[in-house]
């Protein structure tokens, strides 16, 4: 492999103890490491065709006869000098520990030099015992860290003083010595079943296990949509398309049409799918509604101001049942400009769309299902005991919903008491790996 065609790491470290070792070669699946040095170097630099390991002393920690309250700290640096978004586990390439009961305990933190970036560091864990060396030992798994990234750590070890006595482990030696390996991409969501109901395999987030979909790229024929409907789906091959099980807890609480209560942010159900989030149950409780969009002069993307109505291309003059921005023709659209009639982004589909994506962390896109899709469903696929917009319109001011029947139907787009946000997400298949 040519060495401008492959990821390189970098790995700086800087140490506050003077340490005396020797540095052995190692080598990974996709990239190797070869150190060499002595004990008069005050730096050494190694490079090979995919790694560079630089630093200042050495890459062990070491307490030997150590007491209750000794410690030792050590910074690391990884630098990706490559051209790609890559991952690495940061690992005890040697370890050797006799501090028993969980007592020697190991934490980190973690710094990136690209603004806006952040890098997750290690609450305090127990250093695994082990009276023989043990070699590679994960300590935190697969880090993502992008082209000309940077991240820092602090690496502590400490053997906390107790309360109680801890004669048993006086004297104890720890030698541990750090070093990185290939990481691979974390997995994002899981199949975890197939839901006896609907006959959709049921996938459910990695990050937030509460938050489960349905995948529904093999219950709708996507390629006979795409031929028939021209092309108007953001789908492609690679890609799955993952429904939410139950609508976002987003949006307003009503116990009337005209009395209509914000949901706090500080509802530990806010933001996430729930099954309260039901929308219209009668006329004097309704649960998580938002309107598809307001009335106001800054829904100008949907709203025409001078007609009152959604713009003619989203009614009858393309695909009714497709509402898409003829500048975007690949996947039906909606607008961050989607507010409600007070105009606040903050109640716009998009905003709650967009903010779950991002909560759960994940690389997709994310949508509302279209009316194309929901009718190539079955009855029983649609269901989820709630009322949820459509991303269509019937015409220049209706726009499709779903009633807890699963039946078709169509609203007012202002309409602000009845439909709640379910969200499509859009993602790589390989981000899903089975149970």
């Amino acid at each position: 492999m040519e060495e401008n065609k492959v990821n390189k790491i970098k790995i700086i470290v800087l140490t506050f103890l003077i340490l005396l070792v020797s540095i052995a070669g190692i080598s990974y699946a996709y990239f190797s490491i070869q150190v060499t040095g002595n004990e008069e170097a005050s730096s050494i630099r190694v490079s090979t065709a995919l790694l560079r390991l630089i630093y200042t002393d050495t890459l062990v920690m070491e307490g030997r006869g150590i007491y209750p309250g000794w410690s030792q700290s050590k910074t690391i640096s990884v630098e990706n000098d490559g051209t790609d978004t890559v991952y690495y586990t940061i690992i005890w390439r040697d370890l050797f520990n006799e501090v028993v009961n969980n007592e020697l305990l190991l934490s980190m933190t973690c710094s990136s030099n690209i603004q806006g970036n952040t890098c997750e560091g290690l609450s305090s864990t127990a250093i695994p015992l082990s009276l023989t060396t043990t070699h590679n030992i994960n300590i935190k798994e697969n880090i993502e860290i992008e082209p000309g990234e940077r991240h820092t750590y602090t690496v502590t070890v400490v053997f906390p003083e107790l309360s109680t006595a801890q004669n048993y482990n006086q004297g104890k030696t720890f030698i541990g010595t750090l070093n990185i390996k290939e990481g691979q991409k974390p997995v994002q969501f899981t199949r975890v079943r197939t839901d006896s109901t609907t006959g959709l395999p049921v996938v459910r987030s990695v990050s937030n296990p509460t938050e489960e979909f349905y995948d529904i790229s093999n219950a709708i024929n996507y390629t006979n949509l795409i031929n028939a409907n021209g092309n108007i789906y953001n789908y492609e091959s690679g890609k799955t398309i993952l429904l939410a099980k139950y609508n976002l807890y987003v949006g307003r609480n009503c116990t009337s049409t005209s009395s209509c209560t914000p949901i706090s942010t500080s509802d530990s159900r806010y933001g996430l799918q729930s099954a309260d989030a039901k929308g219209w149950m009668s006329s004097s409780s309704m649960i998580a509604t938002v309107p598809f969009s307001g009335s106001t002069t800054s829904d100008g993307y949907w709203y025409d101001t001078s007609t009152r109505t959604i713009k003619t291309q989203y009614g009858t003059s393309y695909d009714a049942s497709n509402i898409y921005d003829t500048t975007y023709n690949t996947a039906p659209k909606y607008s961050v400009a989607f507010y409600n009639n007070a105009g606040n982004a903050n109640y716009s589909i998009a905003y709650y769309v967009e903010e779950y994506v991002n909560r759960l962390g994940i690389e997709g896109t994310g949508r509302l299902l279209t009316y194309t899709e929901a009718n190539a469903m079955t009855l029983t696929q649609r269901i989820n005991g709630a009322y949820y917009w459509l991303g269509s319109a019937l015409d220049s001011y209706r726009v499709r919903y779903v009633d807890p029947s699963g039946s078709l139907l169509s609203h007012n787009f202002r309409n602000t008491y009845s439909n709640g946000v379910r969200p499509v997400i859009v993602v790589n298949t390989s981000d899903i790996q089975s149970s």
